[in-house]
């Protein structure tokens, strides 16, 4: 129980002169500047991996998308079924009186 409480109290840094209390694994301003800097300097191309394994092809139980049956054309827009009665599907029921 002693080991958890010690894990959980507040640790701040110290100071030699009066200042508000920081954290002490708070990252100041500097320190972020300088690890964003650093970050700006990778050159991510370079560290790319050229090698990568292309994934594999889903097996043949999985649901794949249709091709396509003609370049940049799009299957047109599904039916809706009609409503009988009028077009707002609000017609009274024939077995009700009014």
């Amino acid at each position: 129980m002693k080991a958890a409480e010690k894990l959980r109290r507040a640790r701040y840094t110290a100071t030699t002169t009066p200042d508000v209390p920081r954290p002490r694994r708070t990252v100041t301003g500097q320190q972020a500047r300088a690890e964003i800097a650093r970050a700006k300097e990778t050159d991510l191309a370079g560290r790319a991996l050229p090698d990568l394994i292309p994934p594999r092809d889903p097996p043949a139980d999985w649901a794949r998308p249709r091709p396509s049956t003609a370049a940049g054309l799009r299957p047109g827009p599904v039916p809706r079924p009609s409503v009988s009665g009028d077009a707002t599907g609000t017609a009274p029921a024939s077995h009700t009186e009014e």
